[in-house]
């Protein structure tokens, strides 16, 4: 059985990955603005899955591409 290696990052981890902070991380997440496919909950402790997170910003950027091409801005 192949298993995939799941990087997990804090909140703190994540913000600074991102180039955001802490605070605006917490604030979309109880916004429901953060994919539920991100988060792990461990116990009280909240996680966020990197494959994930970079599955989505792809997607982000093929839809931008996409829109530029169409005449669409976002």
């Amino acid at each position: 059985m192949e298993q995939k290696y799941k990087r997990l990052l804090s909140t703190k981890e994540l913000a600074q990955y991102l180039g955001s902070t802490e605070n605006s991380l917490r604030s979309l997440k109880s916004q429901g603005k953060i994919p539920s496919q991100w988060t792990v909950n461990i116990g009280r402790s909240v996680r966020y899955d990197l494959q994930e997170v970079d599955k989505w910003i792809e997607s982000k950027k093929e839809a931008n591409k996409t829109n530029i091409l169409t005449g669409w801005s976002i």
